[in-house]
């Protein structure tokens, strides 16, 4: 009877601890998104409108993955691909190719992405679009 009330004891501390981790993942981020803090990201002066937490995770994924290729929709201002790009340095391998849709965000992307880039960690650059489609960002 005794083994019985302990194990009770415990799953009723399990689903309390549990639900208390959930609400404070909820949360924090609540508190992120709602701040827009998350909009202030960058990576080496290019904005990444990204959650820096994710950009951790990311590179963990990419460190034991090896990815040859990261294909990202929605370059934006560039700065996520700048980022993931770096890590493929880092690591030596990997390419990125970003795809954006819309025009005014390709040029952006152009700028904000140019000045802290240096020609040894980026092979290519952002070019105006063509009727064919989007050029892709590549590292």
């Amino acid at each position: 009877m005794e083994n019985y009330l302990r194990r009770g004891i415990r799953g009723a501390r399990f689903r309390v601890d549990r639900r208390l981790d959930r609400a404070a993942v909820s949360r924090a981020h609540d508190v992120l998104y709602l701040s827009d803090a998350w909009t202030e990201a960058t990576w080496l002066g290019a904005q990444a409108l990204k959650n820096p937490l994710d950009l951790w995770v990311y590179q963990e994924i990419m460190v034991e993955t090896r990815p040859e290729l990261i294909v990202e929709t929605g370059t934006y201002r560039g700065g996520s691909a700048f980022y993931l790009a770096s890590i493929c340095d880092l690591l030596g391998a990997g390419e990125v190719v970003s795809i954006e849709a819309r025009r005014a965000s390709i040029s952006e992307a152009s700028r904000s992405i140019a000045a802290p880039m240096s020609p040894s960690s980026w092979k290519g650059t952002p070019a105006s679009p063509t009727s064919s489609g989007c050029p892709p960002l590549s590292r």
